[in-house]
């Protein structure tokens, strides 16, 4: 199968459809590029690739919608000259000033005001509106003003033909502006006489000298009247002719005609005056506003504060590790058999050396009698050849092996008793021995436990410090570890051992610390965290924990400063100053850089300070210490 791709025209089409639909269901200010794109079935990205914005899709229907009109087309399909720019002009003046009349008078008024507030703000919609208009009749203007002044019926005004267009659109614009409230600003007239007095105001303003009355008694302009309304969506002009319209003096007695340059001053001086005033205004409300909020300064915060104090900070190095044994076993048995008893008591302290087990050595007392039995005999035996022997009775050779007969049964006694004393299990040193793990009857295999043995008296600390540390280490420094069973107290120690090579994984040091457990309280496998006591530094200027501000843009500390207002009084201010922190011990936090002693700090109360904001120090004693802070 075959998939069919969208070509862009064809999506763009899409779009333009879906969102008339929304457009004339919630108007301009109720509808979203999201509600668009959800009635044309794609994503918002992708109808931000066809148009930016939701103003440039407004303007492409209502520019798509103007060149649909037929009037429109009629007007483009003119041969330029006098009477098109007639009826131009024309069309320009019945659109904007009979936009009250028309059957969509709200629509027609909602879009004014939004040319008129797009003005007013980034000007995005009225750049795009004015573009389409300029393509779409720019270039019939300026081509029908050029016909005119070669035929001698109007005067070159300016450089840029083009500018003159948008100063006539610009004065309707500004009229019909006068007419959007519901009570008009101004009040012109009789509506005929109005249109018909801009009309001659705007075609001398272009520079149209003398009347072109067959211009409007021209057969293709019998039905004029009836054209009114076109392009209405895109606020540009109608296309309607209006047959009185002349290019005569005013009063027709041949009086010298106002200029149309002074005309168009007055009215551009009008207008800067609206638009002037509108900024003023906004101008004026933000002043105001950034006056009200400069003036309206919160009272100072009641803060507690300390003083940045000097001391001399332990030199300490802080590491977590665990706690092992230094003599810890599980008892076995070296030869198998039957446990026959059990001569211990789980849990408790035994010597070195005393019984544990006996297994089943029946076989083995039977085989020790015998050889026994053999050792008296071969002796006799031995006794005998020597006394033959020496009286020259008997050969050496009988002697031999009576002595070597001997010798086997010793060398069985030996074995015997060897075999028999592994099958009676005794502690290898002194402990305390853990939970039995055998039953009488039960039969053991070589190497397997019986009970645990420790040795409590001393445990080792093992923990790792790091690469930058391990410098500072030496054999013998004091070191004190706390475990969790026994918070607030502190069991202390000597480094005896510590690893030549660095860990290459972790880049850490293996350390291994002595500690004397008299009391039996510590336990192998103990969680520690073991502290390494270095020689003093030099003191230091610290200050409580609580004044220093963690954050990820670096530490600081708010420092309280003096200073002085223009009636003379002293007032104490909290600036935020960052500084470099050190080691934390015991509620205070060493500061290297930032403070020097005697500075102040707030300690309590941060959280409402602003930097820079007025303070006033509260009597209240800082909050203490606690003798044992939260572990978590």
């Amino acid at each position: 199968m075959t998939t069919l791709r969208m070509t862009s025209d064809l999506r763009r089409q899409l779009i333009l459809g879906a969102a008339k639909r929304c457009f004339a269901r919630n108007g301009f200010a109720g509808t979203t590029t999201k509600s668009v794109a959800a009635a044309a079935a794609i994503s918002e990205a992708l109808l931000f690739k066809h148009f930016p914005s939701k103003a440039a899709l407004y303007a492409e229907i209502l520019a798509e919608e103007c060149e649909a009109d037929p009037e429109l087309a009629h007007l483009l399909g003119l041969e330029p000259s006098t009477a098109a720019l007639v009826e131009l002009m024309q069309g320009m003046v019945r659109h904007f000033m009979q936009m009250s009349d028309g059957p969509d008078r709200e629509e027609e008024e909602q879009r004014l005001r939004l040319m008129t507030t797009s003005h007013l703000e980034d000007g995005e919609f009225a750049r795009l509106l004015y573009a389409k208009v300029e393509k779409l009749i720019g270039s019939m203007f300026i081509a029908s003003l050029q016909a005119a002044i070669a035929s001698g019926d109007a005067v070159r005004i300016g450089s840029k033909p083009l500018n003159l267009f948008w100063f006539a659109h610009h004065t309707v614009l500004t009229a019909a502006l006068t007419r959007l409230p519901s009570v008009p600003c101004l009040s012109y007239g009789e509506a005929a006489d109005l249109d018909r007095q801009l009309c001659e105001f705007l075609l001398r303003g272009v520079g149209l000298n003398r009347s072109r009355n067959r211009c409007a008694s021209h057969p293709a302009h019998a039905g004029g009247r009836g054209r009114a309304g076109c392009c209405r969506k895109c606020m540009t002009m109608n296309i309607a002719t209006e047959p009185k319209l002349a290019g005569k003096p005013v009063d027709g007695k041949g009086r010298r005609p106002v200029r149309p340059v002074r005309w168009f001053i007055i009215v551009g001086l009008l207008l800067a005056l609206v638009v002037g005033a509108l900024v003023g205004f906004n101008a004026f409300r933000s002043h105001m506003i950034a006056q009200f909020f400069a003036n309206n300064k919160p009272p100072p915060a009641n803060v507690s504060v300390a003083e940045a104090a000097t001391e001399v900070v332990p030199n300490l190095i802080t590491a977590v590790g665990g706690l092992a044994a230094v003599h810890q076993v599980n008892v076995t048995s070296d030869v198998s058999g039957r446990v026959t008893d059990i001569l211990f008591t789980a849990g408790s302290h035994v010597k070195s050396g005393a019984a544990l087990v006996q297994l089943f050595d029946g076989p083995e007392q039977g085989d020790l009698a015998t050889f026994k039995a053999q050792a008296t005999m071969t002796q006799l035996s031995l006794d005998r050849a020597r006394q033959l022997a020496a009286r020259q009775f008997g050969p050496q050779a009988t002697v031999d092996q009576a002595q070597s007969s001997y010798d086997q049964a010793l060398a069985g006694i030996a074995k015997t008793e060897a075999i028999i004393s592994q099958k009676l299990v005794r502690a290898p040193f002194e402990g305390e021995l853990g939970v039995r793990a055998v039953e009488v009857g039960q039969f053991l295999t070589a190497g397997t436990t019986i009970v645990s043995l420790t040795d409590l008296n001393e445990l080792y600390a093992n923990f790792t410090v790091t690469e930058k540390d391990s410098g500072q280490l030496k054999v013998g420094q004091t070191v004190r570890i706390k475990v969790d069973a026994y918070p607030g107290k502190a069991f202390e120690g000597k480094i005896t051992t510590i690893e030549p090579q660095i860990l290459a994984d972790t880049r850490n040091i293996r350390v291994q610390a002595t500690i004397a457990n008299p009391d039996h309280i510590l336990k192998p496998g103990m969680f520690a965290t073991t502290t390494i006591v270095l020689p003093d530094k030099p003191a230091v200027v610290t200050v409580p924990e609580t004044a220093v501000d963690y954050t990820l843009y670096g530490d600081s500390v708010f420092l309280i400063t003096e200073k002085k207002g223009d009636d003379g009084k002293t007032t104490l201010t909290a600036v935020r100053t960052f500084v470099q922190t050190g080691n934390r011990i015991d509620g205070r936090a060493e500061i290297v850089k930032g403070l020097k002693a005697g500075d102040r700090v707030v300690a309590v109360g941060q959280i409402k300070v602003p930097s820079g904001s007025a303070v006033t120090i509260s009597t209240d004693p800082l909050p203490s210490v606690p003798a044992k802070p939260p572990r978590y």
